[in-house]
């Protein structure tokens, strides 16, 4: 499958991310996600970070930080230790935020501005 992570700012600037061999795993594997080569032109913020790594929740603390990821960024998400993105962020009307709180893509705006608008899509790879 294909991952295509589609964003956009409160100011209308728009970018998108694609990632190739996009596979989530299974629940017995802690929905462990794994993908292949990165492509485009919003900065890749999964490879180092989230590659390989097993979904985390307030309630399943799967990373490999000592404190909880999803309870420090008010989030569920693929976070190895912690993140470089969080697209399941709380919205922040505005995108001012304090850092990684929020809708965040760190190679697209970076860790203190939160997105208007993110948007992941799978598909069979072309």
């Amino acid at each position: 499958m294909e991952l295509r992570v589609d964003l956009e700012t409160f100011g209308g600037e728009k970018a998108y991310a694609k990632y190739s061999n996009f596979l989530v795993r299974s629940e017995r594997e802690n929905f462990r996600l794994t993908f292949g080569s990165y492509l485009v032109n919003a900065g890749d913020s999964l490879t180092g970070r989230a590659h390989n790594s097993e979904f985390s929740t307030f309630d399943r603390d799967n990373d490999k930080k000592t404190t909880s990821c999803a309870v420090d960024y008010d989030s569920g998400g693929w976070f190895k230790d912690c993140l470089n993105a969080n697209l399941n962020g709380p919205y922040v009307p505005g995108g001012e935020t304090s850092p990684w709180k929020g809708f965040i893509w760190e190679g697209f705006k970076g860790s203190k501005e939160s997105l208007k608008k993110s948007e992941m899509k799978i598909r069979p790879e072309m």
